[in-house]
Formats: C-alpha cells, sequence, structure tokens
C-alpha cells in the first residue's frame, strides 16, 4: 500500500485527516440561525485580478454597506506541488514565491461577513478592488478584495486560536485539546456545560481476519503518528501530522497526511488515498467502527434523516432500550445530529464513489459497559458510523470525508441537511475604478 498526497483543490476538502481522525465540534449562538451562517469560504486567487503578485499585507477585505468595514480574513498558500504551506512547526514549510500573493492561493473568510447587498460605500485609497460575489440556493452576498500602495486595514476580530503547547484549538464557542494524533477533551465556552470536558475521546475499533485466519483487532491507541507543522489564521487553524497503524507481519496501512482544520463553527475531515492492491486481498470480515464517545449528554436526543418516522418521540440519550439499539444498528444514513439545551452537534460521513459499495450504518451506544481503552468507563453516548462489506472496495484511489457541524438548538434539521449539500457558485470581477478598463469576469472553482 501507498499514500498519494493530493490537491486539496481538487476536491471540496479543506483538510486532510485519516479516518480515525475526531470530529472537531463547535456550539453556534441562538442568533447565528441564518442561512449558512457557519460557512467558511475559500477563493482561489486565481480568479481574482488584482491582488495577484502583491504581498497579503497591502490587501484588505471590506463588507460594504453605508460604508465599507473590513472583515478578518486569511491569505493561505500553496506551494508548487499544490500543498498548503504551514508555516510553523518542526517540518514547517514555505512557499517559493516568498510570500507574494499568486494564484494557487487562496482568500478565506466567513460567508456571514459578507454583505447581502451589491452596492454600498466606497473603499477609500485602493489602488485596485476584484468584487466577490457568491451564491448558495439562491442566495446571494458580495465583499471587496482591495489593493493598497502600502499597509492595508486590518479587522481586530480572530474567530479562531490555537495553544501549541497545549495542543488546544479554541473559539469563543469552542475548545477541542488533542491528546496524542486523537482528540482527548471538548468543552463549549458558553451555556450550562461551559468549562466541561465533554468527551472521553474518539474511540476506533477496527477488526478483521489476516489472511482469513489470524484475528486482526486495532484502536485508537494503535495509531503511531509524527506531528509536523501548524498554521493559525483570524478564520482556520490547520494542524498536519504523518500517521499510520501496524497491521501484522511488518505490514502497515499507507502513511496518510492528515490536516486538521479547525473553524469557528464546524470542519470537514477528509482523507484521501492510494491503495496498489484491494482490502480483501489480505484481510476479511473487516469492520470499522468510529464514533466519538460522550461523557455524560444524558436528555439529549438524536436526529437522522428519517427519524421523525423512525420514531413517534425522539430517542432521549441515556433511555435508549436494547430494542432502540438494535434497531439503529440497521439505519444507512450519512448524517447523525444530537440535540441539547445549548446547540445541536451534527456528524456526517462522505465517501467516494469508489466506495460505493461499503454499507455505512449508525453506532450508537450509551450504557456503563466499559470498551478500553477509555479514560471514562461507558457511553453516554458513542455517536458515529459503522464501516462494513469491505469485499467490493478495489485498489486505486480513494476518499472519505469526515463532517461536523455546531448549530444553535432552534435550528430546523431538515433545512440544514439541505444547506450542507449545497455548493457555492463564486464569481470575480474587477471592479471599475476611473481610468480602469472594464470588468473582467471569471468563475471560481469554490472549496466548501
Amino acid at each position: 500500500m501507498t499514500l498519494k498526497l493530493s490537491t486539496l483543490a481538487m476536491a471540496r476538502l479543506a483538510l486532510s485527516i485519516v479516518g480515525f481522525q475526531c470530529v472537531a465540534l463547535t456550539s453556534a449562538r441562538a442568533s447565528d440561525v441564518a442561512s449558512s451562517s457557519w460557512r467558511a469560504l475559500s477563493v482561489p486567487v486565481g480568479d481574482a485580478v488584482c491582488i495577484q503578485g502583491a504581498r497579503p499585507e497591502h490587501v484588505a477585505l471590506f463588507a460594504c454597506e453605508e460604508r465599507c468595514s473590513p472583515i478578518p480574513w486569511q491569505l493561505d498558500e500553496r506551494d508548487e506541488d499544490g500543498e498548503l504551506v504551514l508555516d510553523q512547526g518542526p517540518q514547517a514549510s514555505v512557499d517559493v514565491d516568498g510570500g507574494l500573493i499568486d494564484s494557487n492561493d487562496e482568500l478565506v473568510f466567513m460567508w456571514a461577513d459578507m454583505t447581502t447587498s451589491p452596492v454600498g460605500g466606497s473603499v477609500e485609497g485602493a489602488r485596485c478592488i476584484d468584487e466577490i460575489e457568491v451564491a448558495i440556493r439562491g442566495e446571494r452576498r458580495w465583499l471587496r478584495a482591495a489593493l493598497y500602495a502600502g499597509p492595508a486595514p486590518r479587522s481586530p476580530i480572530r474567530y479562531v486560536d490555537y495553544d501549541q503547547a497545549g495542543d488546544r484549538m479554541s473559539s469563543d464557542r469552542v475548545a477541542l485539546t488533542f491528546g496524542g494524533p486523537t482528540p482527548r477533551g471538548l468543552a463549549l465556552r458558553s451555556g450550562t456545560l461551559a468549562g466541561r470536558d465533554l468527551l472521553d475521546r474518539l474511540k476506533i475499533r477496527a477488526s478483521a481476519r489476516f489472511f482469513g485466519v489470524f484475528p486482526l483487532h486495532r484502536d485508537e491507541d494503535s495509531i503511531q503518528s509524527v506531528y509536523e507543522a501548524w498554521r493559525v489564521g483570524p478564520i482556520r487553524v490547520i494542524r498536519r501530522e504523518r500517521k499510520w497503524v501496524d497491521l501484522a507481519f511488518g505490514f502497515r496501512t499507507p502513511y496518510m497526511r492528515t490536516e486538521t482544520t479547525f473553524y469557528r463553527d464546524y470542519a470537514l475531515l477528509p482523507v484521501r488515498m492510494r491503495l496498489n492492491f484491494a482490502p480483501a486481498t489480505l484481510l476479511s470480515a473487516i469492520h470499522l467502527r468510529a464514533a466519538l464517545d460522550f461523557i455524560d449528554l444524558r436528555g439529549w436526543r438524536l436526529w437522522f434523516p428519517g427519524s421523525d418516522d423512525f420514531w413517534k418521540v425522539p430517542l432521549e440519550v441515556g433511555k435508549a432500550s436494547p430494542d432502540d439499539l438494535q434497531r439503529l444498528a440497521d439505519v444507512a444514513v450519512p448524517l447523525l445530529a444530537i440535540k441539547g439545551d445549548d446547540a445541536i452537534l451534527a456528524l456526517m460521513l462522505r465517501l467516494s464513489p469508489s466506495l460505493s459499495s461499503l454499507r455505512r450504518t449508525i453506532l450508537y451506544e450509551e450504557g456503563p459497559r466499559a470498551e478500553g481503552p477509555e479514560g471514562h468507563a461507558g457511553s453516554l453516548p458513542s455517536l458515529g458510523f459503522h464501516l462494513t462489506d469491505w469485499g467490493g472496495v478495489d485498489r486505486g484511489d480513494h476518499w472519505f470525508v469526515a463532517e461536523s457541524y455546531a448549530l444553535a438548538p432552534e435550528q430546523d434539521l431538515a433545512v440544514f441537511a439541505a444547506e450542507i449539500e449545497a455548493m457555492p457558485a463564486i464569481s470575480v470581477r474587477k471592479q471599475r475604478l476611473a481610468n480602469q478598463a472594464d470588468p473582467h469576469l471569471t468563475t471560481a472553482s469554490p472549496i466548501h
């Protein structure tokens, strides 16, 4: 087995992560229920006219209504191989362009910070302006990217931060703490549960038979990793590791470079790999179970597409019967959510067409039964997915993406399920200033 590291710009992937990685969860204020307010956007600079070749400190992004105000944003560079440049850590990288903005770099900002009107105040003192328009499910928003001769205005707002010494990613809503290659702590920053650790760990339970004879069992403590680099901006934190799992008789999984990317409201967690032979060549009876093991979310309620018809009364954490658990184990859905008084935590797992033969079912467990390794015996609940039927997976390129979101408790989950399937349509045009030519329009390839 070998791994082919792919360019994130080739797919809807904002970070790379091994399938054993955790979902970074955040909570949302009740006022943030507006359409797609959780969404971060990444615009390839190649579609901009004015800012290419400039220094980042000479560029500002503005939302313009009656007047124009700078918004928080970050520039993430890519090297000549298309890999994200992470400027901190033992294997930090540097772009060969000397820090100038070039066509494969990305402007990253929040949908919620864009203006809802294309008209507004003027950007004073700019040499050149690119106007960015984004449409999502019929709603349109705008902002302006302005180039200055000297230092550009900056917003003081930061949505995320990273304490590398404690390996802790945080926003004003949530803190996620790693313990080695996987997360071991999650705390909301506000509400009735503020400051309390909600997460025991990400539980991974993989089993198979090696050559059809030798039983093989692996868990999250079997993951080997090397911490490589990170990058922190106002919009997202990117944390890169190389991971692998030793199997048996000198065999191991491919090396996988993982990039945990932490946003204010959500995280996308994909992995892309190339297999030189089908998994069933070496392994049979493959079962992969991955779930967030919560310490105590009693009283929260479980939701998934179709659950309104599945139950007359939603399942409440801490009250699941054996029959409930048995019924859930047969439900094949890509999206799960649990709803509490302060937030809704939603999980989604996407599979590449090459993995369409896999059966993806709900993994929901609760109760005092210990299943080591654990820090806290039992689960209330464990929530995730169970992947089986690996016999149809062939050699070649594959990917899957774990996504997580946090929503206000009054969010309509059916509406949200439609929102996360909507791809933004992004266009960039040069805004006409005095003595400038007509605008030039191009279509971007959005990264959702």
